[in-house]
């Protein structure tokens, strides 16, 4: 499956001037969580989050904090948080996500959040 080619509209029987209403998942949600139990799960296990227990993965807490649990949100909120952009993610070549990394990684943490499976 290709990571960031790959559009899935996740409710059967969508019509597509109903699309924006869908769930969108953008990336690979199977390596999404490949790396995300790489390189999240040491803070965010079962969508919890151990350094800010008040602002877990779950999605009224993605809602009210980022202001929604969609992927490309996650995604930006990762990519830009001071927290976030100082670690090093030792399992990963370089100790970095790629582009493709952070899109797998926060498909799965939006289609988790978004589908209630933390």
């Amino acid at each position: 499956m290709a990571a960031a080619a790959v559009i899935f509209l996740v409710a059967g029987g969508i019509n597509p001037a109903q699309a924006s209403a869908a769930v969108v998942v953008v990336g690979d949600v199977n390596r999404g969580q490949e790396l995300f139990d790489l390189n999240c799960a040491s803070c965010h296990m079962g969508g919890k989050n151990y350094i800010k227990p008040q602002k877990t993965l779950e999605q009224d807490s993605l809602n009210k904090f980022l202001g929604g649990a969609d992927q490309s949100t996650i995604e930006n909120f990762v990519k830009t948080s001071q927290q976030h952009k100082n670690l090093v993610f030792f399992k990963m070549p370089g100790g970095k996500l790629t582009a493709v990394d952070y899109t797998d990684v926060t498909s799965f943490v939006s289609d988790q959040a978004m589908n209630n499976k933390w």
